[in-house]
């Protein structure tokens, strides 16, 4: 079981692999564009929970519904920043791109959305079912309070 968090104040208690499945392509596919989705443990959800807490609980962030470019955020232990090495190249047209974090832009360019959309779901099932840093992808040390060139 993970909660997921999405747009302004939106979330759900998502009790499996294929409800999650189903729930990212739905969100993919909503005319916001590209939107930062959060997935994070069953402790997110209970009364006493604590924001000071949330960069200590196995968490990630996906940034999902660009077509070729998305990005993964471990907010856990061990902060990191994922990325694949086989990625093609960055399109030349596009600066950076732009994910909406609950109506504030997130901006992102190679460093950052490293990541292919179909890498991005699959690490999101791999973390539904394991809870822990998804192994589908590579990671760099980042913590949430970087902000790294792009």
């Amino acid at each position: 079981m993970v909660a997921l968090v999405w747009g302004r104040g939106h979330w759900r208690v998502v009790d499996g692999v294929a409800e999650l499945d189903a729930m990212l392509t739905d969100l993919t596919a909503l005319p916001v564009g590209p939107q930062v989705v959060g997935l994070y443990p069953p402790r997110f959800l209970e009364p006493d929970f604590s924001l000071s807490e949330l960069y200590a609980l196995p968490s990630l962030q996906l940034g999902i519904g660009h077509p070729t470019r998305d990005f993964l955020l471990w907010l856990g232990p061990g902060h990191g920043l994922g990325y694949e090495r086989e990625l093609p190249p960055w399109p030349t047209e596009v600066r950076e791109i732009e994910f909406d974090y609950g109506g504030e832009p997130v901006h992102c360019g190679p460093h950052r959305a490293a990541v292919s959309p179909a890498a991005v779901h699959d690490a999101a099932l791999e973390y539904a079912t394991t809870g822990t840093r998804p192994t589908r992808v590579c990671w760099r040390s980042h913590h949430p309070s970087d902000n790294p060139p792009d």
